[in-house]
């Protein structure tokens, strides 16, 4: 980003950077309205979110699906204590291990924006299949690799922005928003504290991982295609999945 600064007078850059943390918000907003839209309905629901930080989003999905039996892992301890202050049951556990509930406990399993952070995503997976009922609900959620953003960071010879990270100290490849960022972990510390991206996928990727493991395929969503904002970048995500910025899966074990 350096030389790019050095070229772009200081007002374009800085237009720059409000555009695209204005389609980056767009984005994350157009996320959740599309799990919430994957969302089955029903009191009688168990319902677990992982990594379900302080709670906020998993509460807005259990009102989505209308159950009061809501449950969540998370492993920092300063997001736990508000989780539980909503309500919500919630154990701490690491996601590249075990998960503490026992065998067909849960009717709806959430992951978003997690299995990214992992270490060892064959955990995650067997252990969600695990747990989930017989015709139970799976809606995972994750950046894509292959996205165009990240495939021309590569072509600049750039690590891309969505990883995987190479250093838990400094920000190397292709981060316009990294200052944003930080800004960011100001108001919200415990996203400073999260483990940055170790194992990021493809589109196509993806859907095998899932496919190995015997789960099927109800729905595939693909959210955002940088540069375009709006109607236009959700028309185009639709169209070509294979480059879009989001990936959103609905499984059924």
């Amino acid at each position: 980003m350096i030389w790019i600064q050095k070229l772009l007078p200081k007002l374009i850059m800085e237009f720059f950077l409000r555009y695209l943390k204005h389609i980056g918000n767009e984005l994350t907003r157009r996320r959740e309205e599309t799990i919430l839209s994957l969302l089955p309905k029903g009191k009688e629901i168990r319902y677990l979110d992982l990594g379900c930080e302080d709670g906020r989003l998993t509460l807005e999905r259990a009102n989505k699906i209308g159950t009061g039996s809501i449950y969540g892992v998370e492993i920092m301890d300063s997001v736990i204590k508000k989780a539980r202050q909503k309500g919500i049951i919630v154990k701490k556990a690491d996601l590249n291990g075990k998960i503490p509930f026992p065998n067909k406990s849960f009717d709806v399993i959430t992951a978003t924006q997690v299995i990214e952070h992992l270490y060892n995503i064959d955990a995650l997976v067997s252990e969600v299949y695990r747990i989930l009922k017989s015709g139970g609900i799976f809606i995972v959620s994750t950046e894509n690799l292959s996205a165009w953003h990240n495939i021309f960071a590569l072509l600049l010879g750039l690590q891309p922005s969505v990883g995987p990270f190479i250093s838990s100290k400094f920000s190397i490849g292709f981060h316009p928003l990294y200052k944003e960022h930080i800004k960011d972990h100001k108001d919200i510390p415990h996203l400073a504290l999260m483990s940055g991206h170790t194992r990021v996928m493809a589109y196509n990727s993806f859907k095998k991982l899932f496919k190995l493991y015997k789960f099927k395929f109800l729905s595939e969503k693909t959210v955002g295609y940088y540069p375009f904002p709006g109607v236009f970048s959700n028309w185009l995500s639709s169209l070509d999945k294979w480059h879009s910025v989001d990936m959103i899966l609905k499984l059924k074990k």
